[in-house]
């Protein structure tokens, strides 16, 4: 029983506790609602004495745009009479500088001329220096093809020259063998026909020995 009693007053002593808990909460909501409108309010205030202040200012603005308008009309037409002027003084000075520009350009195109006649000339030089090296070149490559032409001739004539004294040379050594060969062949040649001749003199003389005995023994008869 006694444990009962004290759970049954700890769970008011809890519901009192929760009860004054809420208590505050809601205390505090409404301090917070009540602040909340009282920002509300003051921010509408301050809203409307902007307004106010923002009417005040345009009507100020405005008298100031009324006064600057006319400051500006008056700008205006004096910012008119000296844009004549001006106008005027810079139609003057663009003549002269037209003028200027137009001797410029002419001044320019002289100087193009003069560098297009230099251009000219000095194309034209460059080309009688080419073909005067072109010439030369050919020049010397006429006269090299002539001096080599005529060294080779000269190489020619000399080969023949000495081919023709070795033909010379060799005919003369193949006429000298002949002439040896001949020789040699004429040496049995001559004595057989040198034992020939003495054999036929040899019978002719005894045929006339034997004719002159034989006439010989007639006349004696």
């Amino acid at each position: 029983m006694n444990k009962v009693i004290l759970a049954l007053v700890y769970i008011s002593s809890i519901v009192a506790k929760a009860s004054g808990l809420t208590q505050k909460l809601m205390q505090r909501s409404n301090l917070v609602k009540r602040r909340s409108l009282l920002a509300a309010e003051e921010k509408e205030k301050e809203k409307k004495n902007e307004l106010k202040k923002t009417d005040k200012s345009k009507s100020k603005l405005s008298s100031n745009d009324e006064s600057k308008n006319n400051d500006k009309k008056t700008e205006k037409k004096s910012s008119k009479l000296a844009s004549k002027d001006d106008n005027k003084k810079s139609e003057k000075t663009q003549e002269k500088k037209s003028l200027k520009s137009a001797n410029a350009k002419a001044e320019m195109k002289k100087d193009e001329k003069k560098e297009e006649k230099k251009d000219k000339t000095e194309k034209k030089s460059a080309l009688k220096s080419r073909r005067l090296s072109a010439l030369k070149n050919k020049e010397t490559a006429f006269a090299v093809a002539k001096d080599t032409k005529e060294t080779k001739k000269e190489e020619l004539k000399e080969n023949k020259k000495e081919e023709l004294k070795g033909s010379k040379k060799e005919e003369k050594k193949e006429d000298t063998k002949d002439k040896k060969t001949d020789k040699l062949l004429a040496k049995p040649l001559v004595s057989n026909l040198l034992s020939e001749i003495e054999e036929e003199n040899e019978s002719d003389l005894s045929a006339n020995l034997l004719s002159a005995e034989g006439g010989l023994e007639e006349d004696e008869e």
